[in-house]
């Protein structure tokens, strides 16, 4: 491997919306607006929950965020 080549793991699992907004550094407004344009592609939640898949298109669709929830608690890398 390259010494430039920088590899990131994101465990995918269901997220509430706060929780991703937390993940990116923003407030759950913030993020709700972020989300609209991708409405169509990501669906509805369950409950309070985005699934798995949900949580996916929306790394892909805004890129993966800097910072992870792990135990409630955030770790920025």
């Amino acid at each position: 491997m390259n010494k430039d080549t920088v590899t990131t793991t994101q465990v995918l699992k269901v997220h509430t919306l706060k929780e991703i907004a937390t993940m990116y550094g923003v407030s759950d407004r913030k993020k709700k607006k972020w989300l609209i344009p991708f409405d169509d592609k990501i669906g509805k939640k369950v409950g309070w929950y985005y699934s798995v898949n949900q949580v996916k298109i929306i790394f892909q669709s805004l890129g993966l965020p800097n910072r992870t929830i792990d135990n409630k608690s955030v770790n920025v890398d």
